[in-house]
C-alpha cells in the first residue's frame, strides 16, 4: 500500500452495512480517532475480508485414520429403484462424479447418464501409494454448496451454489458383529453445510521417485486414466475449490483481462494453504491457522491492512510446485530440516529442496541471522500470497500504540517489524527506530509511529474486497444452514 496523503474514517453506518462504499469524511483527518470505529473495521475485516483457515493435508480426516486414497474409474456400481447396475466409465468432471450405466427397455438397452451426479453411485478406492487392497465407499447424498466460504473478489466468479457439489460418502465399518455404514469424513461440525462432505477432484497428491536419503517431492496427479481424487472438506482441496480456485473453470483476470486456467491457482493454493513450504507434502503449519490468501491476479484479493486483527504479517508465496518465497518471521518457524536446506548452495545436494533451490531472492543481514526474504523480489513465478497472523511480528494494528505514558511505572512500546506490511515497511522506512528494539533510549511503535501511519498508509478502500452478493444474502436469511438445490433454486 504506497504512502498517500489521503485518509479516510470507517463511519458506523457504513460497518453497518458491511459493503457501503465509503468515502472521505471531510470532518475528520485520521482512522482510529474513535475506538468504535476500529473495532467495527476489525469486525468487518473478520467476517468478509477473506479471514480463512489453513490446514495440515490436502485430503482432510478420514475417519478411521486410514491412508490418503484415489477413486478407481473401475468396479462402480450405481443403484436406482432398489435395482444394482455396473457403472461404465466412472469419472471426474468439472467437479463432479460423471458416468453411464445400462438399463433394458424391451428388447433394447439404453445408455443412461449417472443420476443426481452419482448419488446411489458405490466405488472402489485404493491407497494412492498402492500399498493396500481395494476398498468399496458409496454416495448417499450431496448438496451444492453456499456462497459463505467463497473469497472470490467479484459476484460473477462465486458461483457454489451453481457448481461445488458436496458430497456425503460412507465406508463399510466391519469390525462389529455385522458391520455398519459410517461416514467418511469426520465432521466435528462448525460447518453447516460442507461439514462430513466431499469434494471429488480430477487429481490426486502422489509422492515423485527419490533417493532413499531424500525426502521424495509431490505431483498433483491429474491424467491418470484410471483414477481421480477425493477430499473430505476439512482438506485443503476442499477447501481451495469451495475458495474460488475450481480447477475445472477458466476465468477472465481482474488485472490483465486474460483467460486464466484455473488448475495452476488451484494447485498452488493446496500448497499454500498448507504450508508445503519444500513442495513434499508435508504440512509446517498447525490446523485452523488464521490466514490471508490471495493471488496474483487478484480473483482473491489481499485484505486492507487498516481492517486486520489480529495484525496479519506478510508471510510467504507459492507456485505450484512449493514456496518461492517466505518471509523472515516464518522462516524463523520453519522446520529445521527445511530451514538447514534453505542454506545450502543450490549445486550441493539434491537435498536442497526449500528457498535456495528455487532461486529465492535472499538479504543475508549477518551470519548469526536468517535469510530475510521480500516478497516483492520473488518475481512472476508468484501465484498465490500468504499472510498470518504473527504476535511476534505484528503486536497490534499500525494505527495503535501500546504505550501510554500515564500508567504507574509508564506503559512502553512495543517492537513492530517492518516486515509486517507495507505500512509498517514505509513508517520504518522513514522513521527508522520505529521499528527498532525497545530500550531506555528509544525505539518501539509509539504514539508518533502510530499517527504517521493513520497520516499517511492506512486508509478504507472505497471497493470492499469481499462483497455481499445475492447468493450471500439468501444464505444468510435462512441460518447458513441450507444447501443444496434449494438454495441454488432461488438464485437467477
Amino acid at each position: 500500500m504506497p504512502i498517500n496523503d489521503v485518509n479516510f474514517r470507517i463511519l458506523p453506518t457504513c460497518a453497518a452495512l458491511a459493503l457501503a462504499a465509503c468515502g472521505a469524511d471531510p470532518a475528520t483527518d485520521a482512522l482510529g480517532d474513535d475506538p468504535g470505529d476500529i473495532l467495527e473495521a476489525r469486525q468487518l475485516a473478520e467476517t468478509v475480508q477473506g479471514r480463512t483457515a489453513q490446514g495440515t493435508t490436502t485430503q482432510g480426516e478420514l475417519a478411521g485414520d486410514g491412508p490418503p486414497v484415489k477413486v478407481m474409474t473401475s468396479g462402480a456400481t450405481v443403484t436406482v429403484d432398489d435395482v444394482t447396475y455396473p457403472v461404465s466409465q466412472l469419472t471426474w468432471r468439472d467437479g463432479k462424479l460423471s458416468g453411464t450405466y445400462e438399463v433394458r427397455l424391451g428388447k433394447l438397452w439404453k445408455k443412461l447418464p449417472l443420476p443426481n451426479d452419482g448419488v446411489g453411485v458405490s466405488f472402489k478406492v485404493q491407497p494412492i501409494d498402492g500399498m493396500g487392497p481395494e476398498e468399496t465407499l458409496r454416495v448417499v447424498s450431496k448438496v451444492m454448496d453456499t456462497n459463505d466460504a467463497n473469497l472470490m473478489a467479484s459476484c460473477a466468479h462465486r458461483t457454489n451454489p451453481e457448481d461445488v457439489h458436496l458430497y456425503n460418502i460412507q465406508r463399510f465399518d466391519s469390525t462389529g458383529s455385522k458391520g455398519i455404514w459410517k461416514d467418511l469424513c469426520d465432521a466435528p461440525g462448525g460447518d453447516a453445510v460442507g461439514s462430513g462432505r466431499a469434494v471429488f477432484t480430477k487429481g490426486y497428491w502422489k509422492k515423485l521417485p527419490a533417493d532413499p536419503h531424500v525426502i521424495p517431492k509431490t505431483d498433483y496427479e491429474d491424467q491418470d486414466p484410471n483414477a481421480f481424487g477425493l477430499a473430505c472438506w476439512d482438506g485443503v482441496a476442499a477447501k481451495c475449490t469451495r475458495w474460488g480456485y475450481k480447477e475445472w473453470q477458466t476465468l477472465t483476470s481482474p488485472k490483465t483481462g486474460k483467460p486464466v486456467e484455473m488448475r495452476s491457482l488451484f494447485i498452488a493454493c493446496q500448497r499454500a494453504a498448507m504450508a508445503d513450504y519444500c513442495g513434499t507434502g508435508e504440512s509446517s503449519t498447525q490446523e485452523n491457522t488464521p490466514i490471508d490468501i490471495w493471488d496474483t491476479h487478484n480473483f482473491i484479493q489481499k485484505s486492507d491492512e487498516a481492517l486486520t486483527s489480529p495484525m496479519f504479517a506478510e508471510e510467504s508465496s507459492f507456485d505450484e510446485s512449493k514456496a518461492v518465497c517466505v518471509e523472515a518471521s516464518r522462516y524463523e518457524k520453519m522446520p529445521q530440516f527445511c530451514k538447514d536446506r534453505c542454506r545450502l548452495p543450490r549445486e550441493a545436494t539434491a537435498m536442497a529442496v526449500c528457498s535456495e533451490d528455487y532461486g529465492v531472492a535472499m538479504d543475508i543481514e549477518s551470519d548469526n541471522k536468517p535469510p530475510v526474504i521480500d516478497r516483492s523480489t520473488c518475481g512472476d513465478a508468484q501465484l498465490i500470497f500468504v499472510d498470518t497472523g504473527s504476535g511476534d511480528y505484528c503486536p497490534h494494528s499500525p494505527a495503535t500504540t501500546h504505550e501510554d505514558p500515564y500508567t504507574s511505572p509508564p506503559t512502553p512500546p512495543k517492537r513492530m517489524h517492518k516486515s509486517c506490511n507495507s505500512c509498517t515497511a514505509a513508517v520504518c522506512r522513514d522513521y527508522p527506530s520505529c521499528c527498532h528494539p525497545v530500550t531506555p533510549e528509544g525505539g518501539g511503535w509509539t504514539s508518533a509511529c502510530a499517527e504517521a501511519a493513520q497520516r499517511g498508509c492506512l486508509y478504507v478502500p472505497a471497493v470492499p474486497t469481499r462483497p455481499f452478493c445475492r447468493a450471500d444474502t439468501v444464505a444468510a436469511q435462512m441460518g447458513g444452514t441450507l444447501g443444496g438445490t434449494m438454495i441454488g433454486s432461488m438464485l437467477p
